[in-house]
């Protein structure tokens, strides 16, 4: 819960969203921890393109 506030801080939570949706759609299947990784990572990039 703390890391969706944190996202929803950063504007990223609809980006969250999406993204989990989006692998779902394509029938990606991951590990809850391999798609926070997954999301950490684009998270950090984006904040620091900002």
């Amino acid at each position: 819960m703390d890391l969706l506030l944190k996202l929803q801080e950063h504007g990223m939570l609809g980006y969250v969203i999406l993204e989990l949706i989006h692998r779902e759609d394509v029938g990606e299947v991951h590990e809850e921890d391999d798609v926070m990784e997954d999301i950490t990572k684009k998270t950090t990039r984006m904040r620091l393109v900002k």
